[in-house]
């Protein structure tokens, strides 16, 4: 259950991730 939990926050925040690079990289900024 824990597992499970940790990984699905795992999942979303690097779908937030990838989102915020998305948007900075049409904006043109760019960070590593």
């Amino acid at each position: 259950m824990a597992r499970e939990s940790i990984e699905e926050r795992l999942s979303r925040i690097e779908v937030q991730r990838k989102t915020l690079n998305s948007r900075l990289g049409e904006q043109g900024y760019k960070r590593p």
